[in-house]
């Protein structure tokens, strides 16, 4: 636990104790207070809750601030963090990583990472939080992919029919960990005259979902095709429906590939549902 007192005093005395009896006290002249986490652990070892006093001194006059009380809960949390990290862009760049961070100690190491140019990885998901059953993209022309990590098992795949118009990019593992539904979004992007304003929207997508344990594409009139755009699968908790989003706005009509900016700022999305039942790999209404 570390904290600074945002008020201006001479000296400051911190006093933490917990109702297991452990106690520890710091002074000094910063209003910073640092506790390791060997510290932090042995303070809440066994408690329910820890207060903390806060004492200023100002021209050798003492003032006490309220007691701050604080619940320890018993549970813990998830250990880890799993976020990529590089630097901002607007374009594929060099020294992007998918890193992973104790959140208990705060240390981080790379779980993939290039030095190489012109290289992406993207859209890193876990099934239902499951480190043994994880997939990301790798963007890249000549070894592009999804890197599916099933188990002891880490393979390769091009999740695409013959029908989709884009590569796959967003996804949505299934609660079952069986199936992964993808979007396949053509992306372009908007720059305005201000520096801090940009944008993104998608020119063409649809959906199609991976079967992980057969290897193959599921692919179904009602999430892909040329009337729709589709984008943004989510699996309800119980596996037996697919939400998305979708519009009748389509920018790949030859009629429209000039952008125009005044139809996008009006285009909007219909949150859709699907039954799916697994058993036969089939889409409903």
């Amino acid at each position: 636990m570390n904290f600074l007192v945002n008020d201006c005093a001479d000296k400051y005395f911190f006093k933490i104790w917990a109702d297991n009896g452990n106690t520890i006290c710091r002074k000094n002249k910063t209003g910073k207070l640092e506790l390791s986490n060997k510290q932090w652990k042995k303070l809440v070892a066994k408690s329910n809750k820890i207060y903390t006093d806060i004492f200023l001194n100002k021209n050798n006059i003492w003032y006490k601030s309220k007691t701050i009380e604080n619940c320890i809960v018993l549970d813990s949390i998830d250990t880890y963090l799993t976020y990529r990290y590089f630097l901002p862009s607007f374009q594929v760049v060099k020294g992007i990583g998918i890193y992973r961070r104790n959140l208990v100690n705060f240390k981080s190491r790379p779980l993939v990472k290039t030095e190489y140019e012109n290289l992406c990885f993207n859209c890193h998901v876990y099934a239902a939080n499951d480190s043994r059953t994880a997939m990301f993209h790798v963007r890249e022309s000549k070894i592009g992919g999804t890197i599916i990590l099933n188990d002891d098992s880490i393979y390769k795949i091009k999740p695409k029919v013959a029908s989709m118009l884009n590569n796959a990019t967003y996804p949505a593992w299934h609660p079952s960990g069986k199936y992964i539904a993808f979007s396949a979004n053509k992306v372009d992007q908007l720059f305005y005259a201000s520096k801090l304003r940009r944008d993104a929207y998608d020119v063409s997508s649809n959906l199609v979902i991976y079967d992980v344990d057969n290897n193959k594409m599921i692919s179904d009139s009602t999430i892909s095709g040329h009337d729709y755009l589709e984008t943004y699968p989510c699996w309800d908790a119980s596996g037996q429906y697919l939400y998305f989003c979708r519009t009748n706005y389509n920018f790949h009509d030859s009629a429209k590939t000039i952008f125009d900016a005044v139809k996008y700022r009006n285009v909007l999305y219909d949150l859709m549902r699907l039954k799916f039942e697994p058993e036969k790999k089939h889409l409903g209404e």
